[in-house]
């Protein structure tokens, strides 16, 4: 004989039951997970004209960097809100490519005695910062831009007043005015844009040092031949 309490559990414990086996399988079963992208930043610079053999060593320190160019890919919505693409990033900080770039821009002239990273050098006659203060999507913009910005600086070590000081802007357009860019612009035609942005400022940055360098050069050269003279 089952008792009237047994035939009224019985039916519950079987949904239990059959509720936990359907929880089991949702978090056994398979799912869609998103792969972590990490965007590399490999570009060449364009070596800027070489001006002939300068006498000077050029000492460059690892670029600081802003809030929107850390390693996590941002962008600026609609409503000029920063964000970050959940699922996409770089594989390493845009400004560590930048210095990078910069250097090897700077080499590839062949102008210096030699190019380095100023920490790993006693006093060089060049001594160049930088700040990588934009690296971004700017969706607010009409029409949507990948955004660079990078202020660079250069000083002369024996002549502190002449010195370079600049903030350079490079864009690249996602796409045009009266396209939906929240909607058809992919986190991969942001990267390859910022990617293009990223070269053009450093390429204009290695091309104004190079010219600073070599005005400040005649400029040297003309005030020790007045010394000798004298």
């Amino acid at each position: 004989m089952i008792h009237p309490r047994e035939k009224m559990t019985r039916p519950a414990w079987r949904m239990g039951m059959l509720a936990g086996i359907v929880i089991l399988q949702g978090c056994l079963g398979p799912k869609t997970i998103m792969e972590y992208r990490e965007h590399a930043l490999l570009f060449e610079v364009p070596a800027p004209p070489s001006p002939g053999n300068l006498p000077w060593t050029v000492g460059v320190r690892p670029v600081t960097a802003g809030k929107t160019a850390d390693q996590r890919m941002a962008y600026v919505d609609a409503d000029g809100v920063l964000r970050r693409y959940a699922d996409d990033g770089w594989a390493e900080p845009p400004a560590t490519a930048v210095y990078r770039g910069l250097v090897d821009a700077l080499r590839e002239t062949g102008a210096f005695a030699d190019v380095d990273n100023a920490a790993d050098m006693v006093r060089p006659d060049i001594l160049v910062t930088g700040e990588l203060r934009e690296c971004a999507a700017d969706f607010s913009a009409s029409p949507p831009v990948a955004r660079v910005t990078l202020a660079i600086s250069a000083r002369v070590y024996r002549d502190r007043s002449q010195a370079l000081g600049r903030v350079i802007t490079r864009t690249v357009k996602l796409a045009d005015a009266s396209d939906n860019p929240m909607q058809e612009i992919s986190p991969l035609r942001v990267a390859q844009a910022l990617r293009l942005a990223l070269r053009d400022a450093v390429a204009d940055a290695a091309g104004l040092i190079v010219e600073h360098c070599k005005e400040w050069a005649a400029k040297t050269a003309a005030a020790e031949t007045r010394e000798t003279g004298t």
